[in-house]
């Protein structure tokens, strides 16, 4: 998911309508989002608005801050994306500007979310003994 993410990012995806841009932001934010939390969890966040998130995350009994903080700024890349999305009438192909101006947190929350996935690959790997 990360990788799609990116590649929303570097193809611009011009020409393409923006409901299907759109959709296919939101499926990578969502798995991105579910991944995470399956894994620091054990179940899946269902939504990645902000009030979904934020609900989910208070019913968790044990917190994980870095899990935590990884699910809302996807919420938050989200929000930015939809904001820009939703403003105006563009014609199809002005997609590509309104991904340019989500790129800058949507490439940190892909760079913070590989950090995470490592940390959590390393941790698992990690023997009782050590």
């Amino acid at each position: 998911m990360v990788a799609e993410l990116r590649a929303l990012s570097r193809e611009r995806q011009v020409g393409l309508p923006a409901y299907l841009i759109r959709t296919r932001f939101e499926r990578a934010l969502l798995a991105l989002c579910a991944k995470v939390s399956v894994r620091a969890y054990g179940s899946s966040v269902t939504g990645i608005r902000r009030h979904v998130v934020e609900r989910y995350l208070s019913n968790q009994p044990v917190r994980s801050p870095a899990a935590d903080d990884l699910i809302r700024r996807a919420s938050i890349v989200y929000y930015e994306f939809v904001g820009f999305t939703d403003v105006g009438k563009y014609s199809e192909d002005a997609q590509h500007p309104r991904i340019a101006q989500a790129e800058p947190e949507l490439l940190e929350l892909c760079d913070l979310a590989e950090e995470w996935f490592s940390n959590a690959k390393a941790k698992n790997n990690q023997s009782p003994n050590s």
